[in-house]
């Protein structure tokens, strides 16, 4: 009996794919400035985080949003096609990053990270099932010490919420209307200024740490407010980004071949995400709050924008083999950079304290490259053959 692959891709939005690996690649610098340079609040590079998001609700409400079983469309996707779909996607990469996050691990001991001496094999094993999973682990099996969702790739935090994003999707999300979806754009808006001119929303944000406050800095543990930023942090973006796809009627089109988009689109979008990325931490006579605005403005206007000027512009030639390696890479170098930096690196630092300035400078662009190098064999030699494996055996259905 004949077999197809179910729901074959749909042509995708070349320049968001390029964008996304834009953002990752200033992620990446970003945590070596954390580390090595003046810290967590060197630049902007953590809204990053906001920008996937919004990126993420507009590429499900595009690749699926017309696809489900319906009356009008019986051979439509199921929810366990979905979900299959999904799981193909993410998962086999999110294995690989906590994975090398495991090999890494001891290579973190110091100062730093004191408790990692401390820890036995059975606790850091659970505490593995837990990251695989993405289950938040609890304090017990905190083998880093540092309170963050899982102990083996700080990155994932994000992945968790990104899979809550489409479970929410698929269960409840897809059937509202334009008009409801707005509704609530709107009312996650309120909460992100809300963030931003540091409300307290009745004094659930009263404990975030000083180093935290007018940023979005945060939502990577199990403190309630620290998963309350992670839930606001997510909302407006996922939903203003599937609200965006439905409201392109579209989406595909770029308008006429002379356009300003069709020709320069991927370099006008991406020359404005990396400037409003680098933009140092902002403090005007003294006062933080000018920094919660610039975020709030950069969350709720300019990414937007930036996505807009992405899905109609097209590439070609050059542009166009620079936006597929910058899409291909994206999602291995954010989820396998974390052990690099975070673990790799913090111990090296700990155990030299001394380091000259040139002796770090070397460091940092070794750990970029290894970082490169490392998402690109990730790439070649484990996601892609994972995936296309489970492509042929789990999401292909009978005619």
């Amino acid at each position: 009996m004949n077999q197809s692959t179910y729901l074959a891709s749909k042509p995708r939005y070349e320049i968001l794919d390029g964008l996304r690996g834009v953002a990752a690649i200033i992620v990446l610098i970003y945590h070596h400035f954390e580390q090595f340079g003046p810290g967590i609040r060197s630049f902007h590079g953590y809204l990053a985080v906001d920008f996937f998001f919004i990126l993420s609700g507009f590429v499900v409400g595009y690749a699926y949003d017309d696809r489900w079983k319906s009356a009008s469309n019986s051979n439509g996707m199921s929810l366990w096609d979905f979900f299959k779909r999904r799981l193909t996607r993410l998962h086999p990469m999110l294995l690989f990053g906590m994975f090398f996050g495991l090999l890494m691990f001891f290579f973190g001991a110091g100062n730093r990270l004191p408790q990692v001496m401390q820890s036995h094999w059975p606790v850091i094993l659970i505490s593995f099932l837990f990251a695989i999973l993405l289950i938040p682990v609890p304090k017990m099996f905190d083998v880093r010490g540092w309170g963050e969702l899982n102990s083996f790739n700080g990155n994932a935090w994000t992945l968790m919420y990104e899979y809550l994003a489409n479970i929410l999707y698929a269960l409840f999300i897809r059937h509202l209307g334009k008009t409801m979806l707005a509704i609530l754009v709107g009312f996650f808006a309120l909460l992100t200024m809300g963030i931003g001119t540091e409300f307290s929303f009745f004094g659930l944000m009263d404990s975030r740490p000083d180093y935290q406050l007018h940023t979005f800095i945060g939502g990577w543990d199990l403190h309630p407010d620290q998963l309350a930023l992670g839930w606001i942090r997510l909302l407006y973006p996922f939903f203003a980004g599937l609200l965006m796809s439905r409201l392109m009627n579209s989406p595909k089109e770029s308008g006429t071949e002379d356009s300003y988009l069709h020709r320069h689109g991927f370099l006008t979008a991406s020359a404005l995400l990396c400037l409003i990325l680098i933009v140092p931490y902002i403090k005007i006579g003294g006062q933080e709050i000018f920094n919660g605005l610039y975020e709030t403005f950069c969350i709720l206007i300019a990414f937007p924008i930036i996505v807009y000027m992405g899905a109609k512009g097209t590439v070609s030639g050059n542009n166009h083999k620079l936006c597929k390696w910058l899409g291909d890479i994206s999602y291995p170098l954010y989820i396998t950079h974390s052990p690099i930096i975070f673990t790799l690196c913090l111990g090296w630092k700990a155990n030299n304290p001394e380091a000259t300035a040139d002796q770090i400078l070397f460091v940092c662009i070794s750990s970029i490259i290894l970082s490169l190098m490392v998402a690109w064999a990730s790439l070649k030699l484990w996601d892609e053959p994972v995936r296309n494996w489970l492509k042929d055996h789990w999401l292909k259905r009978k005619k």
